[in-house]
């Protein structure tokens, strides 16, 4: 990836981050009820902020630093890619558990399963992003970015 691709990768996070972790617009009360139970079960919320993070600074750098409890274990951009996609498979296995019984319950369904398809889209482009920053500044560090 070249620089280009790299800021073009930003851009394209930074629209996508909003779709991926917006409260959708459901229609019914079972799906609105599931949306807000399953966010705070498995800590979807956790995805938010290191995807956050680099919606604003450009890195997630903190992730790897161990000094926060949830991301212990966490110590490569590989680590961190397979801790995202380990939230969003238990996510999407607790959306499928829940039959929908009309078609507006199907459409909200379905609208949680987007937003998960985007959020494991995001996790691939933060893995790019974080293991492709290395390249485009001396020193791996936050304060280093206002640089470029």
């Amino acid at each position: 990836m070249n620089y280009e691709e790299y800021e073009e990768n930003l851009l394209l996070f930074n629209k996508l981050f909003e779709e991926g972790f917006n409260r959708p617009n459901l229609k019914t009360e079972k799906f609105i009820q599931l949306w807000h139970d399953v966010d705070l079960l498995i800590g979807r919320e956790a995805l938010s902020g290191p995807f956050y993070h680099v919606d604003m600074y450009y890195n997630c750098d903190y992730v790897f630093e161990g000094s926060h409890e949830h991301f212990k274990e966490i110590r490569s951009c590989e680590d961190f890619l397979n801790w995202c996609l380990s939230i969003i498979k238990y996510y999407k296995s607790k959306i499928k558990q829940v039959h929908a019984i009309n078609a507006i319950e199907e459409k909200d369904k379905q609208i949680l399963l987007l937003q998960a398809e985007v959020m494991e889209k995001l996790s691939f482009m933060v893995y790019d992003i974080q293991k492709d920053r290395w390249k485009f500044i001396k020193k791996p560090y936050s304060d280093n970015i206002s640089q470029y």
